[in-house]
């Protein structure tokens, strides 16, 4: 029996950094009802990639369940307009009382640890020793996103800060991401540092034969690129197509996560799609999709992202809470004024085959059997969008544009 098992890696990091201004419920989770609010969530998603889109033609690689959730824990101690624009922008619709236990359920819900997936997802707040936080802050940290709660001296020892806080990272990634902070990433005005980690690694529900994976080419918007790896496997998919894309969806071994990715037909024509993007068409998308024999070529590729976060929440609407003068953060702090100075994040994609090959004999009943109809033909030798969700609570993992797979 062949055992073959295609890895993929997917990693995301995001840090907020809250400077102090110069001078001054348990229950099953078949019972979790999230709908309206985690499709606002996914508004928020699809305006995140249209943003980042619109800046380039290259990669983009982000997780916004990652940046919801470390945004939503600072949400916990804005007030007034502050947090009144980041329920606007993030889709912030319930009271806490229903919010609260829902994030703690979904967080639970979503991490896994088995030899075909692990689904980790790790917070800290990183403070001064001493700094006056808010007890009932701290609190809500703590039991709903399951914060690890720290303390450095960003001012007298800001270097060693930033390894202690690097080191954290890169165990809480596998050591796929180090370095997330430099020497002078803090000052003597940094008084909190929130980081939010997401760890996937998840083996296919249908796994590639690496013997059978082939180099071709890869056509850009500007040029081709050979030899690039390209898995090949016919098999029963979950399948769309329309005059625009083709679009199918790729199961994992465990955990009700998927791979829905979206290819127009075109070589340029992604950024047609990424101008459709939302919420309810890619909706519509799974809604439509049928199973069908699909014979599929899939380019393995792996990318690293790191970008700024906060342009693009001002460009959606938050800007209070980045202004040293209209922030509102005094429930995390009421001792001096706070304002979020950097939001930014990192994370690592990548899809590959792993595993390994054993011999056995297997006994079949042999029966007459119907000639399959010819596979529907899918290439993925252009750029393409991808989408990492959990199918059960609605909720996007990841999400990216492969648009060099080299």
């Amino acid at each position: 029996m062949l055992n073959y098992r295609s890895a993929v890696f997917l990693i995301s990091v995001l840090f907020l950094t809250i400077t102090a201004v110069t001078g001054a419920l348990a229950c099953d989770s078949s019972d979790i009802k999230m709908e309206g609010d985690t499709e606002l969530r996914n508004s928020f998603d699809v305006d995140l990639y249209s943003r980042l889109a619109s800046k380039g033609t290259g990669n983009i690689c982000f997780s916004p369940f990652s940046i919801h959730s470390a945004l939503s824990m600072v949400y916990e101690g804005a007030e007034g307009r502050t947090a009144w624009q980041m329920e606007q922008v993030l889709g912030l619709t319930v009271s806490d009382d229903q919010r609260h236990p829902m994030i703690k359920e979904l967080m639970e819900v979503m991490q896994k640890d088995s030899p075909d997936l692990e689904v980790r997802i790790a917070n800290s707040l990183w403070s001064m020793p001493e700094y006056p936080v808010e007890e009932s802050f701290l609190s809500v940290l703590e039991e709903t996103y399951h914060s690890e709660l720290r303390e450095t001296d960003f001012f007298l020892y800001p270097v060693k800060s930033a390894e202690k806080i690097n080191s954290w990272v890169e165990d809480r990634t596998s050591g796929r991401i180090k370095d997330l902070f430099g020497k002078d990433s803090f000052d003597s005005m940094t008084r909190l540092v929130l980081v939010n980690a997401v760890y996937f690694r998840g083996d296919w529900a249908k796994p590639f034969d690496p013997s059978k994976t082939e180099k071709g080419v890869f056509k850009t918007v500007t040029e081709n690129i050979p030899g690039i790896p390209f898995m090949k496997k016919t098999e029963r998919w979950n399948y769309y197509s329309d005059n625009d894309i083709q679009a199918l969806d790729m199961p994992y071994a465990e955990g009700n996560y998927s791979l829905l990715v979206i290819s127009p037909r075109e070589t340029a024509g992604l950024e047609k799609v990424g101008k459709d993007i939302s919420g309810e068409y890619i909706s519509s998308i799974r809604k439509a999709m049928r199973p069908e024999r699909v014979s599929l070529s899939f380019p393995k590729f792996e990318m690293k992202d790191r970008f700024q976060v906060a342009e693009i929440l001002e460009d959606l609407g938050m800007t209070h809470v980045f202004s040293p003068v209209e922030s509102d953060l005094s429930g995390i702090s009421s001792g001096e004024k706070l304002y979020l100075s950097e939001v930014v994040h990192a994370s690592f994609f990548r899809i590959d085959e792993k595993g390994t090959e054993a011999a056995a004999a297997t006994g079949t009943g042999i029966k007459a059997a119907s000639i399959p109809a010819e596979p529907v033909k899918m290439t993925l030798d252009h750029p393409f969008m991808f989408i990492l969700y959990h199918e059960e609570i609605n909720t996007i993992l990841f999400m990216g544009r492969v648009a060099d797979p080299s």
